[in-house]
């Protein structure tokens, strides 16, 4: 978690155009915390999803799918898969 606020709007405008997308993303605030990105083509959804992780201002973001009737409680935040690589192991 971040300890300073983020310039959501910002925010919002880099991740964009990291995404590569002409269709529209909407971003909508449901807490302090937690923001719902809305895809309108759902293989840009999965595109972005799979190109995890997410990083801006030196903040991880968790990315999950939307579960329909699914409560924010059930969604796990805390884990978030990434590769690394490691040299000069012997």
């Amino acid at each position: 978690m971040a300890k300073e606020k983020l310039n959501r709007e910002a925010m919002y405008q880099i991740l964009k155009s990291l995404w590569f997308t002409k269709d529209e993303v909407s971003f909508v605030a449901l807490n302090e915390d937690v923001i719902l990105e809305k895809f309108e083509n759902i293989e840009v959804r999965s595109r972005i999803l799979n190109l995890m992780p997410w990083f801006f201002n030196q903040c991880l973001f968790a990315m999950l799918p939307f579960i329909k009737g699914q409560e924010l409680d059930g969604y796990d935040f805390n884990i978030t898969p990434f590769w690394i690589r490691i040299f000069n192991i012997p």
